[in-house]
């Protein structure tokens, strides 16, 4: 076949391309002309004006038929009140090219820069400064004319998006100010769709029981993966969320008192997350990587992993896993009923068992620094029930890895939303202290040491009472049994007044084996004591006397004591200690007469060194 028979006809259609391309840069030039650009910028403002009763303004509107594109600089709407309520740098719009021909609007992106809003809404009753705008292009026709002018206008405008591109957003919404960089949306030939959005935040005053309260939420980048297959994936990265309440720290010139303060948060935080169904009304995910720190409080979570499935009502977790530095802990279910204004039920939440291995140290800085050193690890096993004011810990069990230490208990929390009535009961149903782990949980601690003689002398011990945490205080009570027998006590930390005061009772410790005095046997009395622990005071003492003992005093009723073969009953004893030396004095009551022994030691860890001075009085000189 001759093939000059194709070359006329190739000729035609490329002659034709040409000058269908030629007309539409010529049309486009024209469009685009300065006279006919005023007068397409004239009518596109009068005609919005006519549909909306408040000043427009445009620049410049450039239309690109080649390109297949529109697009609009200098454009501004003011509200009612005469607020620039937005403000456009230029807005661009791609559109499909063939379906122009058949009166048909088929968007496939788009492209917005220096967007600036002003959004405002008084209240939930008053509208929303835009709300004019939704008025004057709702439709006002009958019903009918209504749903056949929706069924065109769907037939004459469509969505087709395959990109979408924002930058420098500005929104101001009441208090907030919402700020973003770039924002993106794509859509590939093989229908995976890409949301990536880079350095936004958003800024804003809350009102606070304690007063204002400044508050920032950023990120660096959050991108959405939605595959062909459906898979939805969710990536963060530099997330922020910072409080500033515009005053001290809770814990300025506290040296005790941990870093965690609600009013000055600086969290940084990076997150990966399947979603497996979100709707308006629910969202099932799962967090498939986690990390998040506050560089200021302390606090740090290496990893965080845990499905969710949640709704308006309540969530459900499940396989929750937390490490930080070394804590790791696992929570199998947990549910959280969010509050119902309208039923009047407040947050309620409930754990089943949650498991790990705890380093205290790891929480040190955010709320313990005593706990600094406590580098042990523990494990533990409970369950959590409570509220948003209180907190329940049932079938609390904590012991060493070494099973030497085993301590069973349950627990509450109250009053969590007022710290002054703020406070923790616990019941010790059972703990045990084992010979070799004393000394290793002591050692935790940066505590100076007094009378661990004593303590190893008590053998293996085993204790069952209760503890409270107040505000400023804490009270210890219950039962210790020991191998040289059997205590009572009760005593309270005033960490106001900086003292330790507490009763101490017993009817068969073995006294002798305790203070290594061979001839020393069981004893039944009662004490009342009271030690300084104010760092302060014990300083400016200690740096006049220097020594080795605690500060304080007791006073006891000896009801009865074994000393070699004899019983003494009756006897009445009174210590003072100024840090260096402890002098005290033991009565022994008749009817006229009273034996009096005085006695004085300098070291716990040297009782046979003891001083003593024996003698008589009579009883009024006694009184």
């Amino acid at each position: 076949m001759n093939k000059s028979a194709f070359k006329k006809p190739l000729k035609i259609a490329g002659y034709t391309l040409a000058a269908f391309v030629g007309l539409l840069l010529i049309i486009t030039l024209i469009i685009n002309f300065g006279p006919v650009q005023d007068k397409i910028v004239l009518k596109a403002t009068q005609a919005l004006q006519e549909k909306i009763p408040t000043k427009v303004h445009i620049d410049k509107i450039q239309v690109n038929l080649i390109s297949q594109a529109v697009s609009l600089q200098g454009v501004e709407v003011e509200d009612l009140q005469h607020r620039k309520m937005l403000q456009l740098e230029e807005i661009s719009a791609d559109l499909k090219f063939l379906p122009l021909f058949m009166g048909k609007i088929i968007l496939k992106g788009g492209e917005a820069n220096g967007l600036k809003a002003l959004i405002v809404k008084p209240s939930k009753e008053e509208p929303a400064n835009y709300q004019f705008l939704i008025d004057a292009f709702k439709k006002k026709d009958d019903k009918g004319e209504k749903k056949e002018k929706k069924k065109n206008s769907a037939k004459r405008f469509a969505v087709d998006l395959s990109h979408l591109q924002i930058y420098d957003i500005n929104v101001k919404y009441n208090d907030y100010d919402i700020q973003l960089e770039r924002g993106s949306y794509t859509k590939e030939l093989s229908g995976n769709q890409f949301v990536i959005l880079q350095d936004g935040q958003a800024k804003w005053d809350a009102t606070t029981k304690k007063g204002r309260e400044a508050r920032t939420v950023g990120i660096g980048l959050l991108s959405a993966v939605l595959t062909d297959t459906g898979e939805k994936l969710v990536t963060l990265r530099d997330f922020r969320y910072q409080t500033n309440n515009h005053k001290p720290r809770k814990n300025a010139h506290k040296p005790k008192r941990g870093f965690f303060d609600m009013g000055h948060l600086d969290i940084t935080a990076d997150l990966k997350v399947t979603l497996n169904h979100i709707s308006k009304d629910s969202i099932n995910a799962t967090i498939t990587k986690g990390f998040a720190y506050d560089s200021i409080m302390g606090m740090d979570f290496k990893d965080l992993r845990f499905n969710i499935a949640a709704n308006k009502r309540k969530a459900h977790i499940t396989d929750l896993s937390i490490l930080q530095k070394s804590t790791s802990l696992r929570v199998t279910e947990a549910d959280i009923n969010f509050p119902d204004k309208e039923k009047g039920t407040g947050l309620t939440y409930s754990t089943k068992n949650i498991t790990g291995k705890a380093f205290l140290t790891d929480i040190s800085r955010p709320f313990a620094p005593v706990l600094s050193n406590f580098k042990l690890p523990l494990l533990l096993n409970l369950r959590l029930t409570g509220s948003a004011n209180t907190m329940e810990f049932r079938n609390v069990r904590v012991y060493t890895e070494d099973r030497k230490f085993v301590c069973a208990s349950t627990g509450i929390m109250r009053n969590m939303n007022d710290a002054q009535k703020l406070s923790l009961h616990f019941e010790v149903i059972d703990m045990v202290a084992k010979p070799g782990i004393k000394d290793k949980l002591i050692n935790q601690f940066p505590v100076k040491k007094f009378m661990m003689r004593q303590l190893f002398a008590l053998g293996t011990l085993r204790y069952h009472g209760s503890f409270d945490i107040l505000w400023k205080k804490e009270i210890f009570r219950g039962r210790l049994n020991t191998e040289v027998g059997n205590i009572n006590f009760e005593f309270g930390i005033d960490n106001e007044e900086k003292y330790l005061t507490g009763t101490v009772s017993t009817k068969d410790v073995i006294m002798g084996k305790l203070f290594e005095v061979k001839d020393l046997g069981a004893i039944d009395c009662q004490a009342d004591f009271k030690i300084d622990i104010s760092k302060a005071r014990t300083l400016k003492m200690r740096q006049q006397k220097s020594g080795k003992l605690p500060i304080g005093s007791v006073t006891a009723q000896i009801n009865d004591c074994v000393y070699k073969t004899s019983h003494f009953r009756d006897l009445y004893a009174t210590i003072n200690s100024d840090g260096a030396l402890a002098e005290g004095n033991a009565e022994l009551r008749g009817k006229h007469t009273a034996l009096v022994v005085n006695f004085s030691l300098t070291n716990t860890e040297q009782m046979s060194k003891m001083k003593i001075k024996p003698g008589l009085k009579f009883r009024e000189m006694a009184q």
